[in-house]
């Protein structure tokens, strides 16, 4: 089934292609949501929410840019609802409970597995693991975050510096071997 043909079915509220399109997508989708959620079933209820809102409004999809960047857009949306509405709390986390060494700004990311960010990644306190994903993965400006999540955008700046600070540590800490060049 071609990606038009997958569509069209969807409009036409087609159970066969709404299977398709979640059997297709479902995979990179989860793998999107892992990173924004605090843990397994929570990446699972936005996957979820997700693909119920891709159902109920593929009618609004204009057929303009890529299909599957229009349904990560509603699952990042969701993932932010969903990380609103479950703390409702400031996002800024004190630094006396995160306490973490200082080190130069020299990416130890380069070359470190994605597999193996994306486990400490998780490990990140929720508000910083939010405003990295936005700004890093996403490609989020420090003022657009700022409006999504409610919070300055200085605050935004400064969740993204003890993220990366936060995350050399864990890496050094846990000892995984970045290659350098």
């Amino acid at each position: 089934m071609t990606e038009e043909e997958l569509i069209a079915g969807c409009r036409q509220k087609d159970q066969k292609a709404f299977k398709v399109l979640y059997n297709q997508y479902a995979g990179l989708l989860y793998g999107i949501a892992i990173r924004y959620a605090s843990n397994n079933k929570e990446a699972e209820d936005v996957l979820q929410d997700t693909f119920i809102k891709v159902f109920q409004n593929i009618d609004s999809y204009t057929n303009s840019g890529s299909f599957i960047g229009w349904i990560k857009r509603i699952l990042v949306n969701t993932a932010i609802n969903s990380y609103r509405n479950a703390y409702n709390r400031n996002i800024e986390t004190k630094e006396e409970i995160y306490s973490f060494p200082l080190y130069d700004e020299n990416d130890v990311f380069d070359n470190l597995a994605e597999e193996d960010l994306l486990k400490i990644l998780d490990r990140l306190p929720d508000g910083y693991k939010m405003v990295f994903n936005l700004y890093v993965i996403e490609g989020y400006k420090h003022h657009e975050i700022a409006e999504i999540l409610n919070i300055t955008e200085g605050t935004s700046k400064s969740q993204l510096s003890k993220a990366r600070k936060l995350l050399q540590s864990m890496i050094k800490k846990t000892g995984i071997e970045v290659l350098q060049g």
